[in-house]
């Protein structure tokens, strides 16, 4: 937020996400709901050369940091389609 870049983020559908959209959704931070049944147990952060996959378990938290211009055009792509869905 300290830098005001737009950020788009996809949450799936539960109670937890449903609060999260609602308090964090704004012009520069926009929030979409997956359709109900999508599950994700991890979250990815697509930046302009970097992917990062952070996954949650339920003793602990693992990360990845993928530095690869091109995947990070792939994963961005793939992210868009899921965006424009209803």
């Amino acid at each position: 937020k300290k830098e005001k870049r737009k950020v788009k983020e996809l949450l799936v559908q539960n109670k937890t996400g449903l609060e999260y959209q609602k308090k964090y959704d704004s012009r520069l931070h926009q929030i979409r709901i997956l359709p109900k049944g999508t599950v994700f147990y991890s979250d990815n952060i697509i930046c302009e050369e970097k992917i990062y996959m952070v996954a949650y378990g339920e003793k602990n938290v693992s990360a990845v940091e993928i530095t690869n211009p091109i995947l990070a055009h792939s994963h961005r792509s793939l992210f868009e389609v899921l965006w424009g869905k209803p």
